[in-house]
């Protein structure tokens, strides 16, 4: 199918979230909040579990669509309790949330530049039928 690229730039993306987490120490800063304290170990293995899964998401596509769409979830459900909520309890920004809030956030300061600099992009009418 035509869309099943977009299981594979979820799969990526959840690897960039895993390396942001990593650099900016999440596992740390979650132990606070959540009261449990995981070991990197657990770390390791649970995102490579994950990333693991977007593979195999990403390799089934729309063919099973059940299976390809589980993973989005997952990723949802990851940034608003791990990420949104933690970040609403704690007062502080969540290591991991840079890149999910812009997609969401239609007042983001790049959106409205471009707007203004007339750089925001515009479907032109063709020529063609």
């Amino acid at each position: 199918m035509k869309h099943d690229y977009l299981s594979w730039l979820y799969a990526a993306a959840y690897s960039i979230h895993v390396l942001e987490e990593f650099t900016l120490d999440w596992l740390n800063w979650a132990r606070d909040p959540f009261g449990f304290h995981p070991e990197w170990s657990n770390f390791y293995v649970v995102n490579a579990t994950v990333i693991v899964l977007g593979i195999c998401c990403a390799q089934v596509g729309w063919r099973l669509p059940e299976m390809s769409l589980m993973y989005p979830a997952l990723m949802i459900i990851n940034a608003l309790f791990f990420h949104v909520l933690a970040t609403l309890v704690k007062g502080r920004l969540s290591p991991g949330c840079s890149e999910i809030i812009p997609p969401f956030d239609q007042t983001h300061p790049s959106r409205e530049n471009k707007i203004l600099e007339g750089d925001f992009p515009r479907h032109r009418k063709t020529d063609k039928p």
